[in-house]
């Protein structure tokens, strides 16, 4: 099942082992993803907007290390 979100929400994900070399980033057409360095690995941030999380996922495939999954983010309070 797909979950929706309002428009406008920011979803947030720990991504553990990320070495933060912003190829995701670099891939989303959207610029809907950034990304920040924290304690073991990144926490990512994506912008509902620009994103449904359900489409491309180029990000998802650019990740090297396989390590990025959308469906783990939890809305950012």
């Amino acid at each position: 099942p797909v979950k929706t979100v309002p428009s406008g929400t920011i979803l947030q994900g720990m991504v553990e082992g990320c070495h933060n070399c912003g190829r995701c980033v670099k891939e989303c057409p959207e610029h809907a993803l950034s990304i920040k360095p924290c304690e073991g690995g990144s926490t990512a941030f994506v912008m509902s907007d620009r994103c449904a999380g359900t489409a491309c996922r180029r990000c998802e495939r650019k990740c090297k290390d396989q390590l990025l999954h959308l469906d783990n983010f939890v809305i950012n309070v």
